[in-house]
């Protein structure tokens, strides 16, 4: 089932220099801190959607991904190249519609975006110990370390990650 948040009904994107889309304004601002919120775009979805088909043998809940993202459609081009994107409640697997992706991100901890990231992760471990002979098995603990990593650097560096990355940075991940 799609995420359903009355307040949350449409929000303004701009794209970054990193060429990813981050939210500039949303209508709501008191559960939503706009600083760093990035959104994932339609082509970008279709390729986090590429990169967890390998997954569905290994157990993927497709209705984690579903539960993790709210859904946005194109409403407008503003003058200033941003974009205004308005709610939908389409299920983002089932669209036929170009949506972009907004992470549920309010719990940052325990939300289903969270919920997502874990499962993910755990399938991908899984994965790459069902194919490749490592002389001791991949850990989660080694994949998330690696992603700490990652995400430090972009701080220190004053960036943030986004979502997108973070994804990908999973779904991608071999070890060296």
């Amino acid at each position: 089932m799609p995420n359903t948040s009355t307040k949350l009904t449409w929000c303004k994107a701009r794209i970054g220099e990193d060429m990813n889309w981050w939210i500039k304004e949303i209508s709501d601002p008191i559960h939503w801190e706009i600083d760093g919120l990035g959104i994932i775009d339609p082509r970008q979805f279709q390729h986090i959607l590429d990169l967890l088909e390998p997954l569905n043998e290994y157990g993927l809940q497709t209705d984690l991904v579903a539960e993790a993202f709210y859904s946005f459609g194109i409403d407008e081009i503003q003058d200033d190249k941003s974009v205004l994107l308005k709610r939908v409640q389409d299920n983002i697997l089932d669209s036929e519609d170009p949506l972009f992706a907004l992470p549920d991100v309010l719990d940052e901890d325990k939300g289903p975006y969270a919920d997502l990231l874990d499962h993910i992760t755990k399938l991908r471990i899984k994965m790459l110990n069902d194919l490749i002979d490592f002389a001791q098995n991949l850990t989660v603990e080694e994949l998330e370390e690696e992603i700490r990593e990652s995400q430090n650097g972009d701080f220190l560096e004053g960036r943030a990650t986004h979502y997108f990355t973070e994804l990908t940075t999973i779904l991608e991940y071999v070890p060296e």
